[in-house]
């Protein structure tokens, strides 16, 4: 009866255990004069032979295994990338918009590293920092750092702008415009009625209309 006994050996300190232990075993054999050479090197070779070459096997998995997750965090890192410059590209003639804002106040975290993505950034929000009253021409400089921050986010990228076209090619609907102002200005008025007591004014007035059944249809409009 025969018996096939497995030994599964991935770990560095036991190989060395294993290692010193059959050298250690090898010179006394050699000593006492009870193994020759020739045996010596059968054993190393029957013997150390296997546990290496699973060393070396664990050890190429284990490059692959790290270049592969390397591999994944640098596409992960690049999509983030590209997400953030799509949406301060589609949001770059109203620069207001929440969605440009999120996507701005990402660029330290995605874009850590590339230098020239950073130190425009820095630019430009050094720029939108500034206070209106101080710069006459604040509106102008922040197109023009705006732009240099997509011209730097789109060469780390591959994609070919020039900084004119970022500062000139971009459309903004006039209907969206006239929305936005609508609201803004409803939004001040219901502020100024709640929040500082501005009176409210209402004007009723009683307007003419025929009787019929004795009921009354005087009817009262608030405006």
């Amino acid at each position: 009866m025969s018996y096939e006994i497995k030994i599964k050996i991935d770990q560095p300190k036991i190989v060395v255990i294993i290692s010193v232990l059959i050298i250690i075993a090898a010179g006394i054999g050699l000593y006492t004069e009870k193994l020759k050479v020739n045996d010596l090197a059968i054993v190393f070779a029957t013997i150390l032979g296997p546990i290496f070459a699973i060393q070396i096997q664990s050890f190429r998995e284990g490059v692959q295994r790290s270049i592969r997750t390397e591999h994944e965090k640098n596409e992960e890192k690049l999509q983030r990338q590209r997400l953030a410059f799509r949406q301060m590209m589609a949001y770059r003639a109203n620069p207001l918009d929440s969605m440009f804002v999120q996507a701005l106040n990402v660029i330290p975290v995605d874009f850590q590293g590339v230098e020239s993505v950073v130190n425009a950034w820095k630019l430009y929000f050094a720029q939108l920092c500034k206070n209106k009253n101080e710069d006459p021409n604040w509106d102008e400089h922040s197109n023009d750092f705006r732009a240099q921050l997509l011209g730097s986010m789109a060469t780390h990228l591959g994609y070919s702008f020039t900084t004119q076209e970022l500062k000139d090619e971009r459309y903004f609907a006039q209907a969206h415009l006239d929305d936005m102002v609508m609201k803004a200005e409803i939004l001040k008025g219901a502020h100024r009625i709640f929040a500082n007591d501005y009176p409210f004014t209402v004007l009723a007035y009683v307007k003419d209309a025929p009787e019929s059944n004795n009921v009354n249809n005087n009817s009262t409009r608030v405006e």
